[in-house]
């Protein structure tokens, strides 16, 4: 069950900062006032996006739209885009 999981802080426990430019900021702010959720980007429903669905729904059929080898999204984390 999604709702029961819990969601994980840092390894050291401290707060980390991600350096954005101002037009990522900006959007970011846009995306928090235009939302109820506490969720950075919650699901259609508002709730957390499951993991397995989006893979299967969304990033696989992307990427074998785009020609791109299979990889999970994690891999993807220090793509420069």
């Amino acid at each position: 069950n999604l709702r029961s999981r819990k969601i994980k802080g840092t390894k050291t426990g401290k707060t980390r900062h991600v350096p954005v430019s101002p037009k990522i900021q900006a959007l970011l702010q846009n995306l928090r006032q235009s939302s109820d959720s506490q969720i950075v980007f919650p699901s259609p429903k508002g709730g957390r996006i499951d993991r397995a669905n989006f893979r299967k729904r969304h990033w696989q059929p992307t990427l074998e739209r785009l020609g791109i080898e299979y990889r999970s999204p994690y891999n993807a984390r220090h793509t420069r885009w």
